[in-house]
């Protein structure tokens, strides 16, 4: 279709041509293609493309297949305002579903695109689009990709048993919305950004990937991480490397095999506020290799297998404020703002939470040498009574 507008294009089959096999072009506007078969074509089975400034717009697509196709399922280049809703795209030699070269404000939903032998979902170039409640599963590079595109929306797809990436932000994708994706089981990374800021990342999920659940690499600044999930992944739950002045809030970090949340090679100037960090099987949190002036501010450090806060030599100017160590049998809270030493190990050894007694090896952490609250539950006494060894030596009195 070129320079064609207002068709209907119902139940064809295009299969297996020299190019693609439906092509939408240059001033071809307003069609609807429902329930049409492209598959097996040398380039896209569907695709939308100008290469002059009237793109193709206000096209929508519903329930087409576009299969096993030589490039992509389905292709936008320079070609806007479209809807793509509940096409299968599998099988792909490179992506399900492409929009690149300023491919704005479409809309994506309810599409499968997996199967495909790179990306499921790959933007390049291309800002306000919608991509939302997909199905993008074992594809053999990245779920859905984002290159050098901002101001787009990412929210509650489904994206697992991907090979590399679930979702990625690369290269300059600053400004997206990333809401309520679950990328789990991934074999790599859950969610990866790398040179992308001012993202914000709310209540997505990242567990059981094989290696990080949430991982800010080189430069993605500024990006706001609220009420996200990574847990039980093969390394890290949250890992910052290089980045700064991002925010961490009301996140959740548990079962680890590495650390909860690991700010790493100069990750700086980071807030992190009413975290939850627990049963990670290396640190709960850990501050390394020049990780200066980080604030921590009313977060929990729960259920320690090892550690429940690390920080190296060379990570410096850190404090922490409102700070609770929790385990079944009780708790201490530090409300005040304390400057943490570096090359600093909070281990289950030197802050231990055991039944009806609570132990701080104060030579070990001076900086936690401070007054806390202290809470010990599951006592069954009739007058309970609160001794302290204020030496250190074995003698205990009546805390007053």
């Amino acid at each position: 279709l070129a320079t064609s507008s207002d068709n209907n294009l119902v139940n064809n089959t295009a299969n297996s041509n020299g190019v693609n096999g439906i092509f939408i072009g240059f001033g071809s506007d307003n069609n609807i293609l429902t329930s049409n078969t492209a598959n097996s074509n040398i380039h896209a089975g569907i695709f939308l493309f100008t290469d002059t400034d009237d793109g193709p717009t206000n096209n929508t697509l519903i329930s087409n297949t576009a299969n096993a196709n030589n490039d992509t399922g389905i292709a936008s280049s320079q070609s806007s305002n479209n809807t793509f809703v509940n096409n299968t795209v599998s099988l792909n030699i490179v992506k399900g579903i492409s929009l690149d070269a300023n491919s704005n404000n479409n809309t994506v939903i309810s599409n499968n695109a997996s199967l495909n032998y790179q990306y499921g979902i790959f933007t390049y170039n291309s800002t306000r689009n919608n991509i939302s409640n997909n199905l993008v599963n074992l594809n053999n590079n990245s779920g859905i990709f984002l290159s050098t595109s901002s101001g787009n929306l990412v929210a509650e797809n489904t994206i697992e048993n991907n090979t590399y990436y679930g979702l990625a932000l690369w290269n300059i994708s600053n400004n997206n919305i990333l809401t309520s994706n679950i990328a789990n089981l991934n074999n790599n990374y859950g969610i990866y950004l790398e040179s992308s800021s001012n993202n914000t990342l709310t209540g997505n999920t990242a567990n059981s990937n094989n290696n990080n659940g949430i991982y800010l690499y080189i430069s993605s600044n500024n990006n706001t991480l609220t009420s996200n999930t990574a847990n039980s992944n093969g390394e890290n739950g949250f890992f910052i490397v290089y980045s700064s002045n991002n925010t961490l809030t009301s996140n959740n970090a548990s079962l680890n095999d590495g650390v909860g949340i690991l700010l790493y090679s100069n990750a700086i100037n980071n807030l992190l506020v009413r975290n939850t960090v627990s049963s990670n099987n290396d640190y709960n949190l850990a501050l390394a290799v020049g990780s200066d002036n980080n604030t921590l501010n009313s977060n929990v450090f729960s259920y320690v297998i090892n550690s429940y806060l690390g920080v190296t030599a060379d990570s410096l100017g850190n404090n922490m404020t409102n700070t609770t160590f929790l385990e079944g049998n009780g708790s201490v809270r530090y409300p005040q703002t304390l400057a943490i030493d570096p090359a600093t190990n909070v281990t289950n050894t030197n802050m231990v939470l055991a039944f009806n007694r609570t132990y701080l090896n104060s030579s070990a952490v001076e900086f936690l040498n401070a007054s806390a609250i202290i809470t010990l539950d599951n006592l069954n006494l009739t007058l309970p009574q609160m001794l302290v060894d204020p030496q250190d030596d074995g003698s205990f009195e009546v805390c007053s």
